[in-house]
């Protein structure tokens, strides 16, 4: 015992254990959850914090990080969690962000590959013109669908 200090009632350590419950299931979990949703880098974890501390008007650095994080726009936030996933060596994780990268790449650019933009693609009556069987205008209508059978 240290000298001065006076031993705690047994209601007052009651009461001292109840309010350590308290703070564990509540500020404790969700600074616990906050620090797991921060380290994997998860939208779904780290909206579910949020939507967690809302009813209490809880925040800490924790949850402003978080907020902060869930503000990025799409690009950004994917390929920080693209970064986090090599830190982590998460390799089904890598590939998964890396495929959401491309999509969204492919959402904004898709249309400058589309095949009809290809300057050194031939027209299809260009094309039709080259083969020596067949008919031409069925041939030529049929350049860029799939076909299920060898064109050639």
């Amino acid at each position: 015992e240290i000298q001065g200090v006076v031993a705690p009632t047994s209601e007052q350590a009651a009461a001292e254990t109840s309010l350590r419950q308290l703070y564990d299931s509540t500020v404790g979990a969700i600074e616990n959850s906050a620090a797991e949703a921060l380290r994997l880098i998860d939208r779904a974890a780290m909206q579910e914090v949020v939507d967690r501390a809302a009813p209490y008007g809880y925040t800490s650095a924790a949850l402003y990080e978080v907020s902060e994080k869930l503000a990025m726009d799409e690009k950004a936030f994917v390929q920080m969690q693209l970064t986090r996933a090599v830190e982590m060596k998460d390799p089904a994780r890598i590939v998964s962000r890396e495929i959401a990268l491309k999509k969204i790449f492919l959402e904004q650019y898709g249309e400058g590959f589309e095949l009809g933009k290809f300057s050194a693609l031939l027209t299809p009556e260009e094309w039709a013109a080259g083969k020596w069987f067949s008919n031409k205008a069925e041939i030529a209508a049929g350049m860029c669908q799939y076909a299920n059978e060898p064109i050639h």
